[in-house]
């Protein structure tokens, strides 16, 4: 709470948030690993990037590397691209086997657990006998490493996982092999199966099963699949003709879609290499732009009765008549108008509650908005939203509340008073007012008056007798405080006959 030296308070806000100045090098993203070279080229900013020694750009050839920036915006893009380790050894050459075998029902789930245990006990045997068939001048190493079986419409379906390792790393090794296993699972070629056997025919009965036991299963079809292969999060790359391809992690800031290196949208980032889904940013915050790599990078939200142009701090309030509800998905660019006929009373208005409908002419409120009260007497207000009325001019009155025009005010008329004993009239506060003249009192003037002050030049009141009998000497005067007497004084020649006559009176009196 704020208050200046009128004693007006309000409320502040303070949003803080680190943003980089337009076109200053530290505008320029700068993942890890990443050389950043900046400097004035033709009257604007630029910079060249390059990675560090030990790391590459996934794909050197289609990326840009000089960046400038004009208008307080960098082209062609603000993001530049991270850089990642390169790879020391090639990548997996590796054979998929899918072998289908009919069923009539759905076998169950321990069912498929067993015939992947069954499976996989005979791996031992088929590396080494794998590994003979593709063996020549060189030794050629094939390994089986896994296999997974899963329902399909009629049938289960295995998916086993082969992998070649040459002790020469040349296509050619890779390529032989691969094609000796694609002969060996063709269940259309007569006696190439044999190594296979125990893959192709798994028996039912030496599956252990809770559920009283396994159906025999024996695959009918066989479909191979053969090439160089990478880990979820990774992308196949290759550098040259005569190098084998190579395996390399997804930079921060991106994630593996289909082969390629996807950019995190904005509102999420990803801080680490080699994955496949983007993390979110907590509730309330997003990012300016796609390809976040840390988690600083989610910067709070406008909303609450606030907005920005990006829709990130630093926010502004919302304008009069307009608001902006719970932060929302990237936060607000701009506020919602009132619906037609409503306002708001102040900036930063959060909810369409608070917009509410003007009070109408003739009426008043300390925000113009309802609740509304009607203008007092004696006052006017012919306008919609007002926070007061204006007041009438001291000769003239209203008749009720609520007055919308100046021609309410009407003129005060003296004459219905009806003052009386020669009284003036005159209009004070929006009432005919008497003028007594001096000696009389009342709304009209109809009451004499007995008590005056018989010097205006001293402080001192008398009291004149109003009695035949006298409790005092004559001309004994009471001191009395002016200022604390209810009773007004006034000069009266009328008023100096009467005393003197009673004065005689008394004198006679007494002789």
């Amino acid at each position: 709470m704020a208050q200046d030296e009128h004693a007006n308070r309000n409320k502040c806000k303070f949003q803080i948030a680190y943003i980089a100045d337009d076109c200053s090098p530290s505008s320029l993203s700068s993942p890890p690993h990443l050389i950043k070279t900046c400097g004035m080229k033709d009257g604007h900013v630029a910079c060249s990037i390059a990675c560090e020694t030990g790391y590459r750009f996934i794909d050197e050839d289609k990326i840009t590397k000089t960046y400038m920036c004009k208008d307080k915006m960098w082209f062609p893009s603000g993001v530049t691209p991270a850089c990642v380790p390169m790879a020391d050894e090639p990548a997996r050459y590796e054979v998929t086997v899918e072998l289908t075998y009919p069923i009539e029902t759905p076998v169950p789930e321990q069912c498929l657990k067993g015939y992947t245990e069954s499976v996989s006990k005979n791996f031992d045997a088929l590396d080494e006998v794998l590994s003979s068939r593709c063996s020549g001048p060189l030794p050629v190493y094939v390994r089986a490493l896994d296999a997974v079986f899963h329902n399909t419409h009629g049938a289960v379906v295995s998916n086993i996982t082969i992998q070649i390792l040459p002790s020469v790393l040349q296509d050619v090794f890779y390529d032989l092999c691969g094609l000796t296993l694609r002969t060996i699972f063709d269940l259309r070629i007569p006696g190439t199966t044999e190594p296979v056997r125990p893959l192709l025919a798994i028996a039912g009965d030496s599956i252990a099963s809770h559920s009283g036991g396994c159906p025999s299963l024996t695959a009918t079809k066989s479909n191979v699949v053969q090439g160089f292969g990478c880990s979820n999060g990774e992308v196949l790359r290759q550098s040259a003709k005569e190098k084998l391809p190579e395996c390399l992690p997804c930079p921060v800031g991106s994630v593996n879609v289909n082969n390629t290196c996807i950019l995190c949208p904005p509102g999420s980032y990803q801080d680490e290499e080699g994955k496949t889904a983007c993390k979110a940013c907590p509730d309330g915050t997003f990012t300016l732009y796609e390809g976040a790599h840390r988690a600083g990078s989610c910067l709070a939200v406008c909303g609450n009765g606030m907005y920005s142009e990006s829709g990130l701090v630093p926010c502004q309030l919302c304008p009069r008549h307009t608001y902006s509800g719970a932060p929302s998905l990237g936060g607000f660019r701009k506020c919602t108008p009132c619906p037609e006929g409503t306002f708001t009373a102040k900036l930063g208005s959060s909810t369409a509650s608070q917009c509410k409908m003007a009070c109408q002419p003739g009426m008043f409120s300390v925000t113009g908005m309802e609740p509304c009260s009607p203008c007092p007497m004696h006052h006017y207000q012919p306008d919609l939203g007002q926070q007061r009325c204006i007041r009438c001019s001291n000769s003239t009155a209203t008749t009720s509340e609520g007055m919308s025009l100046e021609s309410a005010c009407l003129p005060v008329d003296c004459h219905l008073l009806h003052c009386q004993n020669q009284a003036g009239c005159s209009v004070k506060n929006h009432k005919p007012v008497c003028n007594c003249k001096p000696g009389w009192i009342g709304e009209r003037c109809e009451v004499i008056y007995f008590h005056f002050q018989e010097s205006l030049k001293t402080t001192s009141l008398c009291t004149c007798f109003t009695f035949i009998h006298c409790f005092r000497p004559p001309n004994r005067c009471a001191i009395r405080n002016p200022v604390s007497m209810a009773e007004p004084a006034h000069r009266s020649t009328r008023v100096d006959i009467l005393v003197r006559v009673r004065q005689v009176f008394f004198r006679l009196f007494i002789l």
